[in-house]
């Protein structure tokens, strides 16, 4: 009785809204779950506008109203388009100029209509006002749609495939550029995969002629890690390279070539030397080893250990981590520490004994990975973070009343914690 009494209370409204609510939650599950997404996504893109117009780009979003978008046409060459909040920049052609008042209303109704692809925003914010379209057909396949309003912007119209669950169709109506005639604008998501963050790693360790399981991964490390010998053998080298001799500084420098990125480290630092001799032969030699396949196979080796987990790879990574050759090994050495020592249900001894190791870089991961830092690598923007079981599309289309303007294919997704804000301060 008090169930009936209950039901007799709600109007249509309220059971119109509950159905388009759930819907939401719906898509939201057949997504993998994007309340996930709290951080910054990269995406690489191909596409063309009208056909004839190809270009490939770089996307850098970040909560805020925070966008980079960097394009290179095929024709034109490249632009860049950069959003910090209500600011705004465009740069073509050398020449970077702030986006006009028309321009920054049609970029506020586009972020809003993003934020509202997002779905988790309408489940979070009581702002957003859902009411039931019913079915409808799209790309051939019954759709139910939802219409979300929200104060002083148009209406948009979500589509959900029935059977899925996945968005496929948004339509709302808007301003022309350089008119003010009102037209239909619908975008059509297509192709959706799951995200598997880790097989672009593979590819590049199997490129280099690596195995990806965890022993050749750790085998891979240790083999790019000097041990005391080596980085003493280095040393002397290194001074050798400004010996009087030109002779011991041929030798010098192809002792170090062959020491290959055990050397890179210690390579680094003296590319920065006082003495010009010096500084020339070390770069000298760290251009060809930036020429090595097994250098780009050092960063996803560290990240596929995040996934592998197999024994000793803490230790592995805490000894490599003060060599590393360049600092996108090192970083991605760091946060495989960070996520193995997160997922761990105890504190891992090689962490807590390298606390009190009197090398300072490892002192300072292993700080890091147990969170004794007071949280400052946590907050470190470009911190890469790993979403398993997301599903997103891969193939966008986009139509101004009914004509095809723009599609593009996503070739590639990473997420991080925040990107530098450097990343969106006006283009020079």
């Amino acid at each position: 009785m008090t169930f009936l009494v209950l039901s007799l209370t709600l109007t249509s409204a309220d059971v119109g809204t509950d159905a388009a609510r759930g819907l939401v939650e719906k898509a939201v599950r057949a997504q993998g779950g994007l309340d996930k997404l709290t951080g910054a996504t990269f995406s690489h893109i191909e596409g063309n506008f009208d056909k004839n117009s190809r270009f490939q780009g770089e996307v850098f979003s970040q909560p805020g109203g925070k966008l980079r978008l960097n394009l290179d046409f095929k024709n034109e060459g490249p632009r860049t388009l950069v959003m910090d909040g209500s600011k705004g920049w465009l740069k073509f052609q050398g020449f970077v100029q702030e986006i006009d008042r028309g321009m920054q209303e049609r970029l506020r109704v586009s972020t809003h209509v993003d934020r509202v692809c997002g779905l988790t925003a309408l489940l979070k914010n009581k702002g957003y006002m859902l009411a039931p379209l019913g079915e409808s057909n799209v790309d051939g396949k019954p759709a139910l749609g939802v219409k979300v309003s929200y104060a002083d912007m148009p209406d948009v119209s979500l589509y959900v495939d029935k059977e899925s669950g996945l968005l496929v169709k948004v339509a709302y109506r808007a301003k022309q550029p350089f008119n003010e005639q009102m037209e239909l604008r619908e975008t059509y998501y297509r192709d959706y995969r799951a995200i598997d963050l880790s097989a672009a790693d593979e590819k590049i360790v199997k490129q280099a002629g690596l195995g990806s399981d965890g022993p050749a991964l750790l085998a891979h490390l240790r083999a790019n890690t000097p041990d005391d010998a080596t980085r003493k053998q280095v040393k002397q080298l290194i001074v050798q390279l400004a010996d009087r001799s030109f002779g011991k500084r041929e030798q010098a420098s192809a002792e170090l070539g062959k020491l290959g990125l055990k050397a890179a480290a210690a390579l680094r630092e003296a590319s920065r030397a006082a003495d010009p001799e010096t500084a020339r032969r070390a770069e000298n030699c760290l251009r060809r080893l930036r020429e090595s396949p097994a250098v780009h196979a050092l960063a996803p080796a560290a990240r596929l250990l995040v996934k592998r987990q197999p024994p000793q790879a803490v230790e592995v990574l805490l000894d490599f981590l003060p060599w590393a050759p360049d600092e996108d090994a090192g970083r991605a050495a760091q946060d495989a520490l960070v996520l193995i020592a997160q997922a761990a249900k105890e504190p891992n001894p090689a962490l807590l004994r390298a606390v009190k190791d009197a090398n300072s870089t490892k002192q300072k991961a292993a700080l890091a990975a147990l969170g004794r830092d007071g949280g400052d690598y946590l907050k470190t923007p470009g911190r890469r973070l790993n979403y398993d079981g997301l599903r997103l599309p891969h193939h966008v289309v986009f139509f101004r009343d009914g004509r095809k303007d723009m599609e593009y294919r996503t070739t590639r997704y990473e997420f991080y914690n925040r990107f530098d804000d450097a990343l969106f301060r006006r283009p020079e």
